[in-house]
């Protein structure tokens, strides 16, 4: 995360979520990312999605069934 406004921000969120003993949520595009959400106090975190897995899981079988 390159931006310093949006990463204070998310920083924020995930404080201000646990002083209200609430649950900080938040969708990731990467497992990387969602590490890094994971060490700022996000609980859940939504990894992908089901058109990003299928798309990715569709790739992989054509390249293997190519080579």
């Amino acid at each position: 995360m390159n931006d310093p406004v949006l990463a204070n921000a998310l920083s924020q969120i995930a404080e201000t979520t646990q002083m209200h003993n609430r649950i900080a949520g938040i969708w990731v595009p990467t497992v990387e990312s969602g590490q890094k959400m994971r060490q700022l106090g996000y609980q859940l975190i939504t990894l992908s999605s089901d058109t990003r897995l299928l798309d990715a899981a569709a790739r992989d079988f054509v390249n293997k069934f190519k080579s």
